[in-house]
């Protein structure tokens, strides 16, 4: 009985075996030639990382929708902010208002907008005023004599005075009082 012939002594590889290896040899070459090397890929920057923090503003509706649905954040719609209002165009295509009940922000000299800051400073006239206040707040500070003082105004110096009286008025502190109402 003759012995049954083997693959193992005929010649390797085969014809289909010989091409699929030159196939798979031949597409390794090239994709280790069309690879790129890891120093000519750019890193990000800090300037882009930078942007990315930074609240995205349009000056109108249609362009901030827009932007919102490309980037999928909520886009600050700078036309139609007001001291109590503001809009955002959303990533679903709809427009979001944050209303306060009143101003929290302002214009500054040069026409931005600034958060209102009610923290009191110390002026040069020795009165005390917020640090950024919508209708310029302005309180007094320590005065002498029994003249009339402006306690408290509101608006452009001396426009509407909220408050006047002859009393002496104390240098600012913490706490608010007086000697008729601490009674």
């Amino acid at each position: 009985m003759p012995y049954p012939r083997s693959r193992l002594l005929g010649p390797y590889p085969g014809r289909r075996s010989a091409r699929w290896i030159g196939v798979t040899v031949g597409l390794a070459l090239v994709a280790a030639v069309l690879q790129v090397p890891a120093e000519t890929v750019a890193a990000p920057t800090e300037e882009t990382t930078a942007a990315a923090d930074l609240p995205l503003e349009r000056p109108d509706e249609a362009a901030a929708v827009v932007t919102a649905r490309t980037t999928g954040k909520p886009v600050l719609i700078t036309g139609k902010t007001t001291e109590t209002t503001e809009y955002r165009a959303l990533p679903s295509g709809r427009i979001e208002a944050t209303v306060a009940a009143g101003p929290v922000r302002m214009h500054d000299e040069e026409g931005e907008w600034i958060d209102v800051d009610l923290t009191l400073v110390q002026q040069a006239d020795g009165s005390v005023a917020p640090r950024a206040h919508p209708y310029g707040l302005t309180l007094a500070g320590a005065t002498t004599g029994k003249a009339d003082h402006e306690l408290v105004a509101v608006g452009a110096k001396g426009a509407v005075p909220a408050s006047a009286g002859p009393d002496r008025c104390r240098p600012p502190n913490s706490t608010a009082t007086s000697p008729r109402t601490a009674r």
